[in-house]
């Protein structure tokens, strides 16, 4: 009898240019107006089981016989994620920023779910990147604070947010990105959950139980996170952006209100607020944001 042979080949797997409104006066540290900080491919998937693997067949003329073809499909790894831990993926998008309405376009963004805690702060002074310059700057201070490690870290000036931010691989955002994620993208929310009046949402002195003597644990306030999971944006505490609110950048904008604020307006999303680059308050703490790392 003459063999056949029949092969297949395998299929291959394929960012606020606007006047900063009146905010509780901040502190600075005596004798300088400045401190001296402690520097700053998807995976391939096993071939699919060809449509014949390359076997021999022998024709005869009983009832023929082929020894079975075992094949081994490896499990695909499940693709890395968009963002880094403890971050969560922003789309990005077009709208009109700010009281002067500047058109702007903000690409996809990796955000904190959280304000930085100052849990996360005395870590990063622990690894010799941040430091304690005047941490205990007033009332609301949480550095080093027994009980305070899941509460915002407060007291950081301009230079100690950017210096952690970085620590983190990532940065401070930028007035109108911060602006962009608070008001949930083309929603255009008020405050982060939406145009509800602030009750219960958010950690201000408003809400039930009168005026508050500090910061509230991160994410305690879960009528207030957006549809993301971003906990915090309205009320708690300021956090700072890099973007001027002057023209001369020695204030820069901050957004989001604080544990400080009684108005409902001084929690909208729209309201700026200014702080000179060296100054320090019990209500003032940071939120880090990156970029969407390129897709392999």
């Amino acid at each position: 009898m003459n063999p056949r042979r029949i092969a297949a080949a395998p299929a291959l797997l394929v960012a606020v240019s606007a006047a900063a409104l009146a905010i509780p006066a901040c502190s600075a540290p005596s004798g300088s107006d400045a401190q001296n900080p402690v520097a700053s491919s998807a995976p391939t998937a096993a071939a699919p089981t060809p449509s014949a693997d390359p076997i021999e067949t022998t024709v005869a003329s009983a009832a023929p016989s082929a020894a079975p073809s075992a094949t081994v499909v490896a499990a695909a790894a499940p693709p890395p994620p968009e963002c880094p831990a403890g971050m969560v993926k922003v789309p990005g998008g077009k709208f009109e920023a700010g009281a002067l309405k500047r058109k702007v376009e903000i690409k996809d963004l990796c955000v904190d779910k959280t304000e930085v805690t100052a849990g996360a702060y005395a870590e990063c002074v622990k690894a010799g990147k941040c430091n304690e310059f005047f941490m205990a700057c007033g009332v609301g201070a949480t550095y080093n604070v027994p009980g305070a490690e899941n509460k915002p870290i407060v007291c950081v000036d301009y230079q100690q947010a950017k210096t952690f931010c970085e620590y983190r691989g990532a940065r401070l955002p930028l007035d109108e990105e911060w602006e962009w994620v608070a008001r949930g993208g083309d929603e255009a929310r008020k405050y982060a959950w939406g145009a509800e009046e602030p009750k219960d949402q958010a950690c201000w002195s408003g809400e039930a139980g009168g005026p508050l003597k500090g910061p509230c644990e991160v994410g305690s306030h879960p009528a207030g996170t957006n549809a993301l999971g971003i906990a915090d944006l309205t009320g708690n505490v300021f956090e700072w952006t890099s973007s001027k609110a002057d023209s001369t950048g020695a204030s820069l904008v901050c957004h989001g209100g604080s544990w400080k604020d009684g108005s409902a307006q001084g929690l909208a999303v729209a309201r700026p607020g200014g702080f000179k680059t060296e100054y320090k308050c019990g209500f003032g703490g940071m939120r880090c944001f990156t970029e969407v790392p390129p897709t392999p």
